[in-house]
């Protein structure tokens, strides 16, 4: 057995690991990764997994849900075990102090270029992908990760690591060392094929419109076809502007379409002046969807039903998926559903305050599927 998922709920960071440690007893753990409630204290947890599997490299981070066990849970520790044989390489390093240093990024993938032994540029995108792992309060993590872009040929997943929504007890860690306003960057390459999935739940539902002014530091559309963009997109819904509110952001989004694909730009505020803020950056000039959530069970399974005729099997689950999804499962009644979707699998997963697939991402799940 190559890949070994645990997912446990105790009460303490002390005895969430000797439950992780007792279930792993028999498997031959060399890196781990895992996803922790932010109830716990993660620094001392974050220490104790590294104390318990001392030989292995360790990363993972804080969430508001949790995906393992057949369950999503609030509260527990899913955690994913490679054994010996599952991948061919795993290293990674922090990218520090992301504010105050800008060249934060290139620090981090100079420290794996010297545990690889080779230029990033080099891996064989076929064989190697990336992880990152990202403070979900970092203000430059959409310009971190464009600076990975532009030096890398791997593709980069990952996700921004969650909270309660209060933004107070989010961290992310290495081999037992905890970090904030950090990215864990990470090189993997499995010893068995891969797939990397971008997946979400919304379809294109009316016009399409250009962002013609925007801020693009507060993350702002100031206008939609030189008109209000509250305006613009609450008519697109069929709303009075006045009625539209931030709960309508869980079903209703903009899209940029690349390649046939949306990449979802989901929105967070609407401001006095008629502004809409948003998650993600959105540049003046681009042409955004207004895209409708659809049938997130649905439109999961098709997906992994395609990547599975792809690969033959998947033996093994990362997911990194939108904490909008899964407020939404839930309102849907839909998440033991979406659970058996990766039935047979070892999952580990959370859920996130921002999704990466080469760029940033909104109201999505991105997976690493391992064969």
């Amino acid at each position: 057995m190559n890949f070994l998922s645990i997912s446990v709920r105790e009460p303490s960071a002390e005895e969430a690991v000797a439950a992780i440690r007792r279930q792993a007893s028999s498997f031959a753990v060399k890196h781990l990764i895992f996803f922790a409630s932010y109830k716990y204290d993660f620094s001392r947890l974050a220490r104790l997994v590294q104390n318990a599997f001392p030989d292995a490299l360790t990363l993972g981070c804080t969430s508001y849900a949790e995906l393992g066990g057949g369950h999503v849970s609030r509260g527990a520790v899913s955690c994913l075990a490679f054994g010996p044989e599952a991948l061919d390489r795993l290293v990674a390093a922090p990218a520090a102090n992301l504010a105050a240093d800008p060249l934060s990024p290139e620090k981090a993938l100079s420290e794996l270029e010297a545990q690889l032994g080779c230029k990033i540029l080099d891996l064989d995108y076929k064989r190697h992908f990336g992880l990152s792992l990202f403070d979900g309060r970092s203000p430059r993590i959409e310009q971190a990760m464009e600076r990975v872009a532009s030096l890398t040929d791997i593709c980069f997943i990952g996700g921004y690591a969650s909270d309660d929504f209060s933004m107070n007890s989010i961290a992310v860690c290495l081999n037992g060392r905890t970090y904030v306003d950090c990215a864990i960057l990470a090189v993997v390459k499995p010893r068995a094929g891969f797939s990397l999935l971008k997946t979400q739940s919304h379809e294109p539902v009316g016009p399409a419109y250009t962002a013609t002014k925007v801020d693009e530091a507060g993350k702002r559309i100031i206008e939609l076809d030189g008109r209000p963009a509250r305006d613009v997109f609450a008519e697109g819904m069929g709303i009075l502007p006045e009625r539209l509110t931030a709960d309508h952001f869980l079903t209703y989004s903009l899209g940029i379409m690349a390649g046939g694909q949306p990449f979802i730009r989901a929105g967070a505020k609407i401001l006095r002046d008629g502004s809409l803020q948003f998650f993600c950056t959105v540049r003046e000039g681009q042409r955004l969807s207004l895209m409708r959530l659809g049938d997130q069970v649905r439109q999961t399974r098709s997906a992994l039903e395609r990547e599975r005729e792809k690969l033959g099997t998947i033996s093994a689950v990362i997911d990194f998926d939108c904490a909008h999804r899964e407020i939404n499962m839930q309102a849907a009644k839909q998440t033991e559903e979406y659970m058996r979707l990766f039935s047979g699998m070892a999952l580990t997963g959370f859920a996130t305050f921002g999704e990466l697939f080469i760029a940033n991402v909104n109201q999505t799940a991105v997976m690493a599927l391992f064969a």
